[in-house]
């Protein structure tokens, strides 16, 4: 979240978008209850619990909105990329 580990500011509307796949973690996540909202999609996150094993991709966007009253310190939240499938290659002796 802005200015994340100081609390962030009243009115933030911040957006950001993932490029590819991975799954969420939250390393701490603290907002005001049912008025500053971490949306993760359509699924929104508030309070103390954040996003943890949530699957994401490129056509899930990230919003953080905050209200115009009380803040608190935010939230610190990585991507894990998920592992890419092996691929099996066959070499022929020359």
């Amino acid at each position: 979240s802005p200015n994340y580990p100081a609390d962030y500011n009243n009115n933030d509307n911040c957006e950001v978008s993932i490029d590819g796949e991975g799954v969420l973690h939250s390393l701490s996540f603290d907002t005001e209850q049912n008025y500053d909202n971490f949306f993760v999609g359509s699924t929104i996150y508030t309070g103390p619990e954040g996003p943890n094993g949530h699957e994401v991709n490129s056509s899930v966007v990230l919003r953080f909105l905050s209200d115009d009253s009380f803040t608190e310190s935010g939230f610190e939240v990585c991507v894990t990329c998920a592992p890419r499938p092996l691929v099996k290659a066959a070499f022929a002796a020359s």
